[in-house]
């Protein structure tokens, strides 16, 4: 199955220049068998600054943060590719790899000139990983679920990981539903990002 869409945004923010956008996307869904699903698309995005992004003035923690009202919006070229298997009726298992280029990247960083926190404009980002999921119905009421995910972040032009972002995250959680009440617990672990890493 072959789906396709396009969308369309204006956006004006205050003081901003105004900004528009067409992003068009596809994608192909492919049944291998009954319990085994293959997937991929391919898309283009935009992202307008935010109002804290572009006009925040404040100091928190000890961190001062100076506004930015020369923000330019960020766009991306998204890809992934996927599957869904379901080898017995109680497991789903769910996998892809993706790759996102971005171009204009809003990202927080220090003004070298006063060492103040502001959101600029990255020329280039990177953003690659893959992620995992799996669900398991142990018992009728019961579900398990536990999700990973990899990400790889970089500034392509500074050659240097971006900022805040983990290269590890997973999940694990519990749902059981008695009656008409749902009850739950998860546990995530988010490993720490170091901004000094090359690729």
């Amino acid at each position: 199955m072959i789906s396709a869409g396009a969308r369309f945004d204006y956006n004006q923010l205050d003081t901003l220049e105004s900004f528009s956008a067409f992003s068009p996307k596809v994608g192909i869904n492919y049944n291998i068998s009954d319990n085994l699903i293959l997937r991929s698309s391919l898309g283009s995005g935009f992202r307008a600054p935010s109002l804290a992004e572009a006009f925040t003035s404040t100091v928190a923690s000890g961190i001062t943060v100076k506004p930015n009202p020369n923000l330019k919006p960020e766009t991306n070229l998204s890809f992934e590719v996927g599957m869904n298997y379901q080898p017995l009726s109680w497991i789903n298992i769910d996998a892809a790899i993706f790759q996102n280029e971005f171009y204009d990247f809003i990202e927080p960083g220090v003004d070298p000139e006063d060492g103040i926190v502001i959101f600029d404009n990255i020329t280039r980002a990177r953003i690659q990983g893959y992620e995992l999921n799996t669900k398991c119905e142990l018992l009728k009421d019961l579900s398990m679920s536990i999700n990973y995910n990899y990400l790889w972040a970089r500034d392509i032009e500074k050659k240097k990981a971006l900022n805040f972002r983990p290269r590890h995250i997973a999940t694990a959680a519990l749902d059981y539903k008695l009656y008409d009440i749902e009850l739950g617990s998860d546990l995530r672990y988010s490993s720490r990002w170091r901004s000094s890493i090359l690729y």
